[in-house]
């Protein structure tokens, strides 16, 4: 009898620490961080920035003489480029929004997201927040998890290395850009991707159309790569590329189906040999930020 109790008390005391694991285990964050402040540093909120001034590392400075455990963590894209710099303030796994007066707008309410960071008095404004939350200072509203976001985050950076070619046997990729920066600066109903695609449809050459979620060149946006045997391909001929874009290895402002048919032709006559085009270095090397495979 004492045998059976004493295997039964233990018995309960493994499946209490198993529960504590998994529970460890499932929190957002490994950290004890009372609250965790999400900064975007892609390259259209990181442009609207004047000097030297970089919202995320404000925000570390002052997390250095902090009591109070924070995290800093970065997203690539918010998919709110007009709007940046943008900052979230999240607490146990939760997007917190403001209702009290002046402290958030409707727009940044709605959107999850402290918007136009662009200098220090707006990072120390949300950072005295974020400490009044940890505190109980004030309340804030859980507004929704993290996880229901569509912010682009570090592990979505680039596919994994076994992915990044093509597995067909495309004569020619286009990677076009997808990212808010971009679509946002397309007038109606067009968009660049759907109108290769829609060419792919009726073409005897093996095309790949693929997307990216952000080329950081969202000024100069719609943008769209040429790809062949996993090389960036730019070309040297007069009126095709100017020097900007052979530079950054991207066709620039791709904002309507002309543009896009150029785009096109250039492809296929690449793919015929009728044109040369320069390998001008590996996929692997850019910092294009690809969907999760």
């Amino acid at each position: 009898m004492i045998r059976s109790t004493v295997f039964l008390l233990v018995l309960a005391l493994v499946a209490d620490c198993l529960a504590n694991v998994l529970a460890l285990s499932n929190s957002p964050s490994s950290t004890n961080a009372a609250v965790t402040f999400r900064v975007c540093q892609g390259s259209g909120c990181t442009s609207k920035c004047r000097g030297s001034f970089d919202p995320k590392k404000s925000l570390e400075r002052l997390a250095e003489d902090s009591e109070i455990v924070v995290d800093i963590e970065e997203s690539f894209c918010m998919n709110q480029c007009k709007r940046g710099p943008n900052a979230r303030m999240i607490r146990n796994g939760q997007v917190v929004i403001f209702e009290e007066e002046n402290v958030m707008n409707e727009t940044e309410k709605r959107r999850k997201t402290f918007q136009s960071v662009r200098n220090d008095g707006c990072v120390e404004r949300i950072w005295g927040l974020g400490m009044d939350l940890a505190k109980g200072n004030i309340m804030g509203i859980d507004s929704g998890s993290v996880e229901t976001l569509s912010d682009i985050m570090p592990q979505m950076k680039t596919r994994p290395k076994e992915d990044r070619t093509s597995s067909t046997n495309a004569a020619v990729t286009f990677r076009v850009c997808q990212g808010s920066g971009c679509t946002s600066k397309c007038r109606g109903s067009f968009d660049p991707k759907k109108s290769l695609e829609r060419l792919a449809e009726d073409s005897e050459i093996v095309v790949d159309i693929e997307e990216s979620f952000c080329m950081n060149q969202c000024k100069r946006g719609p943008n769209a790569r040429m790809i062949r045997n996993g090389q960036v391909v730019i070309f040297e001929e007069e009126n095709v590329m100017n020097e900007t874009e052979k530079r950054r290895k991207t066709f620039q402002s791709v904002r309507n189906d002309g543009c896009v048919e150029r785009i096109w032709g250039l492809g296929m006559d690449l793919a015929k040999g009728n044109i040369m085009g320069i390998d001008s270095g590996s996929v692997e090397t850019l910092s294009d930020i690809m969907p999760q495979m």
